[in-house]
């Protein structure tokens, strides 16, 4: 019986035969496969250039537009310079009208659009950079990055005398405080060496020297008990702000308590000391929250020293230039530190006395001078700067 061998055999071989009909097809899908990879390989390999080229004039463009609005910083921090913006301004001119395209070198140029700003401290800056060029008629590809911020500047008022005391003073010991000279350039000198709203007691051989007056301790010297909307603080709301942005930028914030020493010298430049929750300190505030500077052991510093709270100096301390504390002050010296510039004290919780004494053998020396006042002893720049919170990035292409 051959007949059921054969048609085993052919069923074996029917198996062979269909086995190798799938190789095909599968080398066929395989190569397939591969041919989408390598095509997809190559479109990446294609683009891919023309993507890091757009992100690189859009990096290009970002930086430009930071230069158009650094530029215009300068400008109206250099009213009197030719190339400055002056102050006040009424409308712009060119470059800062937003008209011309300021070009650095073969990388892009940036437009610049400065107007006035809600109040007389403040413009209003468009910055638009520009990679390669904004001309419609260059076919080359293009990238724009557009920056606005609110520029804003220090509008501090000038001390009325070398302590000026929301408040009651207390001057005792050797301690002197002297206005006679160091009044601002085209400025009007101090009304008096010390001014307060409440009384002024200087006793032992304490001396208050006004302005142009060599005999001490005089009504004109000492200005007391005078109305408290007389004593307008140096600084707005607004002002608090711009100096805590700036201390937080330069590395000199602080929060809460901070003392200043030998150990620990104090920087220059504008010091903040805030409140431990960072909120304005008000009548309100704890004292466990308010902020608190102790400056001592031959402390030697310029700058503005600005504290939301309380501040006390003692020892040999040397300071050129602003102390503000929005509470209290109680300087007593010794050695022979001064404080040059001016002092100011708002004593907005309370009022209780601010004192000015000195140890036996020292001096607790507070010695008027607006200039130096104003520029912190040389450490400050009183340009214009960034208002927190107002710089956006608006728009890019």
């Amino acid at each position: 019986m051959p007949a059921p061998a054969l048609i085993g055999k052919g069923r074996e071989g029917a198996g062979v035969m269909n086995e190798r009909g799938i190789a095909l097809p599968l080398a066929v899908i395989v190569l397939a496969i591969l041919s989408s990879l390598m095509l997809a390989f190559s479109v990446i390999a294609t683009t891919e250039p023309q993507i890091s080229a757009n992100h690189l004039r859009a990096s290009q463009a970002r930086a430009l537009a930071e230069s158009g609005m650094e530029r215009a910083i300068w400008a109206l921090s250099n009213p009197t310079d030719p190339n400055g913006i002056p102050d006040p301004m009424a409308t712009a001119a060119s470059p800062y009208d937003g008209s011309a395209l300021v070009t650095l070198g073969g990388e892009g140029g940036f437009t610049m659009l400065v107007t006035n700003g809600a109040t007389s401290s403040e413009r209003t800056l468009t910055a638009v950079g520009w990679a390669p060029t904004n001309d419609p008629a260059d076919p080359r590809p293009k990238s724009q990055r557009m920056i606005q911020a609110t520029l804003t500047r220090l509008t501090w008022l000038d001390p009325k005398g070398a302590l000026a005391v929301a408040g009651e003073l207390h001057i005792s010991g050797n301690a002197t405080i002297d206005a006679r000279s160091g009044a601002c350039p085209g400025g009007p000198p101090p009304e008096g060496g010390t001014m307060t709203t409440g009384l002024t007691t200087v006793a032992g051989g304490a001396k208050v020297y006004g302005p142009g007056d060599s005999a001490p301790n005089q009504l004109d010297d000492i200005k007391q008990g005078t109305l408290p909307t007389n004593f307008t603080p140096m600084f707005s709301d607004g002002d608090f702000a711009t100096l805590r942005e700036i201390a937080k930028k330069n590395g000199t914030y602080y929060q809460g308590s901070v003392t200043f020493n030998s150990t620990n010298p104090m920087p220059n430049g504008i010091v903040f000391v805030d409140t431990t929750t960072g909120a304005d300190f008000t009548a309100l505030t704890p004292d466990s929250e308010r902020g608190y500077a102790s400056v001592g052991g031959g402390v030697n510093a310029s700058g503005w020293l600005v504290v939301a709270g309380t501040i006390t100096i003692g020892g040999s301390t040397t300071y050129n230039g602003l102390v503000y504390a929005q509470n209290d002050i109680t300087y007593t010296g010794a050695g022979s530190g001064t404080i040059t510039g001016a002092m100011i004290t708002e004593n907005r919780k309370d009022t209780v006395a601010t004192v000015v004494d000195s140890n036996v053998g020292g001096n607790a020396s507070i010695t008027y001078d607006c200039t130096v006042m104003r520029t912190g002893g040389g450490t400050l720049s009183t340009g214009w700067f960034v208002k927190a919170g107002s710089y956006k990035d608006v728009a890019s292409q």
